[in-house]
């Protein structure tokens, strides 16, 4: 791997370079063998596109190694320490050499913030959080904070595929059933049916007519599917395409609530944990507007900052939003003026989060008799097609 230097001479000159090592420190060693009594200002990894900045961590890796940081901290033990035992135990090489990355950036005087920030490998949010932690003191609070919020999420996102997991079989089941139905069943009975000379009923003819067109333009849906799929992959993160359908999605019957409110409990959550560090309006409005996932919200949100910047308490500019329900606005209103925000803030998440809960619960009932009737309703359409001839043949019979 190859790491980029700065350093000053002894004769004071700006000095840069770049070696190949393994790791951060065998890269320092090297630097400073290279340039006689150079002293390294910094020194990065070189990415293969030319920046500075490692892979991220991932979420379930970084939550464990915060945790273990805040004990480190509360136990009194030095930060560099920490993450030096952290850099031997992890076996992950990314997470070693970030680590490595950390413990010589803080061994250079650097604080943590800006060595979180160096890295690249961490969030934006993360970074502000531990800034503000070092500024109050409150280190291992706001990095416990932070994983809290983390797991919050993480929690609430499992939660919805849980939910979603069930009606999402049942589909694949009744795909595979009507395929089955139609390219295997269906044609034998009819074959039959035509074969005996039996009238085909319109429901009957009708439904062969669409199987067996199906049938004989299979390759011209085929790749019609394929180009959809290809366009859907290409287009999808486009910002105008996801826009378009972000507020697709919030304009749709009852699935639009769940989106909205589970936006809105992910905003209030975040807010609550960047108010509590103790950032300044200013910054945390610039922060919320990422919190929203849906882009549509999240365009409505984009003049916040400019809002608060022009004096405008923080009420004034989420109610100009129109993304806030009058609920959330009273509370954070209320929370302004009392001068317990963090507290109206925690019941607003929590109020939300309840709401989104019967939703989900509500939308998930709504939709498993709605899969119910489409079974059924499919399955007893392929059952009169093929029972409607044969009780015209059983008549003939009789007959």
């Amino acid at each position: 791997m190859r790491f980029s230097f700065h350093g000053k001479s002894p004769d004071g000159e700006d000095r840069h370079g770049e070696v190949s090592a393994d790791t951060l420190e065998q890269a320092l060693k090297l630097a400073e063998s290279r340039i006689e009594g150079i002293t390294v200002i910094d020194i990065s990894p070189v990415s293969e596109r030319g920046d500075f900045s490692f892979r991220a961590v991932r979420s379930q890796t970084l939550l464990l190694l915060l945790t273990q940081l805040a004990y480190f901290l509360k136990a009194g033990i030095p930060l560099i320490t920490g993450i030096a035992a952290l850099e031997k135990d992890y076996s992950s090489q990314n997470v070693r050499k970030v680590l490595g990355f950390l413990r010589l950036r803080l061994e250079e005087g650097k604080t943590f913030g800006q060595s979180l920030a160096g890295s690249g490998a961490f969030p934006e949010m993360l970074v502000d959080l531990v800034r503000a932690g070092e500024e109050t003191g409150r280190l291992s609070e706001m990095l416990i904070s932070y994983t809290d919020y983390a797991r919050e999420m993480e929690g609430h996102r499992s939660r919805i595929i849980q939910a979603l997991v069930y009606p999402a079989l049942v589909m694949v089941v009744l795909i595979g059933c009507v395929a089955f139905l139609s390219f295997f069943v269906f044609p034998k009975f009819i074959g039959f049916f035509i074969s005996s000379n039996i009238k085909l009923p319109a429901l009957t003819q009708g439904l062969y007519t669409i199987i067996t067109s199906a049938q004989e333009s299979w390759r011209p849906l085929s790749w019609l599917a394929v180009l959809a799929a290809t366009a859907v992959i290409i287009f999808h993160n486009h910002p105008s395409v996801r826009l378009a359908a972000d507020s697709l999605k919030l304009r749709l019957p009852l699935f639009g609530r769940v989106e909205w409110y589970l936006n809105l409990f992910v905003f209030l959550l975040t807010f609550h944990l960047l108010y509590k560090s103790g950032l300044r309006f200013r910054r945390i409005s610039e922060l919320l507007p990422a919190s929203f996932n849906n882009r549509a919200l999240r365009s409505k949100c984009r003049f916040l900052q400019g809002n608060i910047e022009t004096g405008e308490s923080m009420s004034e500019a989420l109610e100009k939003t129109g993304v806030f329900p009058s609920a959330v606005l009273i509370m954070v209103k209320s929370g302004e003026k009392s001068g317990t925000l963090e507290d109206m803030l925690s019941i607003s998440a929590q109020s939300i989060k309840q709401e989104l809960d019967f939703l989900i619960g509500f939308f998930l009932q709504m939709l498993e008799p709605f899969l119910l009737i489409i079974i059924s309703g499919i399955v007893s359409l392929f059952a009169l097609a093929i029972l409607l001839p044969m009780l015209d043949l059983i008549k003939i019979v009789r007959m």
